[in-house]
């Protein structure tokens, strides 16, 4: 009884074999999701990021460890869904991927101080060259809250630049195997 059990169970559950794509189709994959995430990156430029914030992001970015640590987690989940045939569209429209780290109200506040004096410094020199520009009257906390945090999102500027890095590496390191 046991094994006719067993039998019936094992005919009627369905197998699915998962196989690892060859690094020709790796290759094509990548180089199909790179430039999808180029497009995703120019869509989010000609949205209105501003040379002074792409600025200001990149120099939050590099003073913040907690915040490069941050980045790596999800960059890190993203390729790997991607190296496993993942679409770019897939990660960003779908719960897959998405263990973002936790960010505590002291993570916050100690990423807002931070951000609050490398904003202060570009901003007083932006504010010199362009007396009349638009972000004269913008604050440290408007543009922290309002947009900062955003950049880091898993669709966000930041984490996108460092997951084509990614790419770009595995691609290069492709091409020299096929």
């Amino acid at each position: 009884m046991k094994k006719q059990l067993l039998t019936a169970l094992l005919a009627l559950t369905p197998f699915f074999v998962v196989t690892k794509p060859s690094n020709a189709e790796l290759l094509v994959h990548l180089k199909q999701e790179k430039s999808e995430l180029l497009d995703n990156l120019e869509d989010i430029k000609k949205e209105g990021v501003s040379p002074f914030v792409l600025n200001l992001l990149d120099e939050f970015y590099n003073a913040s460890q907690f915040l490069q640590q941050y980045v790596s987690h999800g960059v890190n989940d993203e390729f790997e869904l991607i190296c496993n045939m993942a679409t770019w569209e897939d990660i960003l429209y779908s719960p897959i991927g998405k263990k973002p780290m936790a960010i505590t109200g002291t993570d916050i506040k100690e990423l807002s101080q931070l951000f609050e004096s490398i904003y202060t410094k570009l901003h007083q020199n932006y504010c010199y060259v362009n007396p009349n520009g638009e972000l004269v009257n913008v604050t440290a906390e408007d543009m922290f809250e309002g947009l900062c945090l955003d950049c880091f999102n898993y669709d966000g500027i930041i984490m996108t630049q460092e997951l084509l890095k990614k790419i770009d590496a595995k691609i290069a390191e492709l091409e020299v195997q096929v």
